[in-house]
């Protein structure tokens, strides 16, 4: 929570959609959290009811995905007005202990010295390795496998396994060994079929995160193993679209079907045969040389080195960035400044005020 504000942090929830805030639009209660649909059922007096979504939720950027984080503020009873917090962004806002409102908070705090040296020329910073990680991405990367609805698999990874680029997702075979002779060497029958295995490998680091499953026919005319697959990756959608139907808002849900034959999605034509599975990786990036960062509100700059060693001040208080000066100077610019003073001096005050009470 930032010590210093302008009073437009508790503002921002209340002009976003449900996906960084969901608010309730008037006076009711909170009728259901399904935990496998996802989803929090506020019905209102007069009749209506809404649907918030909740849980882990990946959003497309550019080649890679966001996980965004939807926190639930409410309990299943509980009475809601007007402007209430139903679900929140916790990758955005924070919730306000005593009012229960939203105060926008992104970003990490840290301890900014100016100083000039070579590290701090045009624009660049230094950062510790402490700060690095908490200023961490962790994108999340897509791997498309494309194989039969009538396939034979063996196994596949599961969400929350870890992967390394040359990990198997999976292994399958598109085509069983159906033809060959009753009486061939179980040794040669072993080999040919672990010679007609497929093994997609992940090519990224990280988390299996989500699996989402597209196919070009009904489920109930796969392959045992395949059409397992598919029911356990499309559970939960089903899950929330069948809520949602009950609830007479299936409108803002898209319904589990299969992908008419002719049409293409992800890159791939679909027909009957087809089952796309897309795996979602997601890998930890600690913040690095060359990345870019906003110091304050308005100090743009790019990361120059990471120095293991943390530095401290006279005072003791370790330093998390050093900037320059007279880049600070050239952005005519002084609430930074400002900021950081002030926050010293509230930051101490706490401290004295604390030690005043308990003694």
């Amino acid at each position: 929570m930032y010590r210093v504000r302008t009073g437009y942090e508790r503002v921002v929830a209340h002009r976003v959609t449900k996906s960084f805030a969901g608010m309730a639009q008037g006076k009711g209660k909170v009728t259901r959290i399904d935990e496998n649909a996802k989803l929090v059922e506020v019905t209102y007096t007069d009749g209506k009811v809404d649907l918030f979504k909740f849980g882990d939720q990946i959003v497309e950027a550019e080649s890679i995905g966001i996980m965004q984080h939807i926190e639930v503020a409410v309990q299943v009873g509980q009475p809601v007005e007007k402007g209430d917090v139903i679900t929140y962004n916790s990758n955005f806002f924070k919730q306000d202990p005593v009012t229960k409102q939203l105060d926008m908070s992104i970003g990490v705090t840290a301890n900014v010295a100016f100083i000039e040296c070579d590290m701090t020329n045009e624009d660049s910073f230094q950062i510790s390795k402490e700060c690095a990680e908490k200023m961490a991405i962790a994108p999340v990367n897509s791997r498309d496998v494309v194989l039969s609805t009538k396939a034979l698999i063996h196994s596949s990874v599961d969400i929350g396994e870890e992967v390394t680029p040359s990990s198997p997702l999976m292994i399958f075979e598109n085509e069983a060994l159906t033809d060959t002779p009753a009486d061939e060497d179980p040794e040669v029958l072993a080999l040919l079929s672990d010679v007609n295995r497929s093994t997609p490998k992940a090519k990224h680091s990280g988390k299996v995160v989500r699996i989402d499953a597209y196919f070009g026919c009904p489920i109930d005319q796969m392959s045992p193993t395949v059409a397992k697959l598919v029911r356990k990756c499309i559970a939960s959608k089903v899950q929330t679209y069948k809520l949602a139907k009950e609830t007479g808002n299936e409108s803002e849900f898209q319904p589990v079907t299969p992908i008419q034959p002719g049409n293409k999605f992800h890159g791939v034509m679909f027909d009957e045969d087809t089952l796309l599975l897309v795996y979602h990786i997601q890998e930890r990036i600690p913040h690095g040389v060359g990345d870019k960062l906003v110091v304050a509100n308005q100090l743009k700059c790019t990361c120059a080195s990471v120095f293991e060693n943390r530095p401290v001040s006279e005072s003791g208080v370790p330093i998390d960035l050093i900037f320059s000066q007279k880049a600070q100077n050239n952005r005519i610019c002084v609430s930074p400044i400002q900021m950081g003073i002030i926050s010293r001096i509230m930051e101490q005050t706490e401290k004295d005020v604390v030690a005043e009470y308990f003694g």
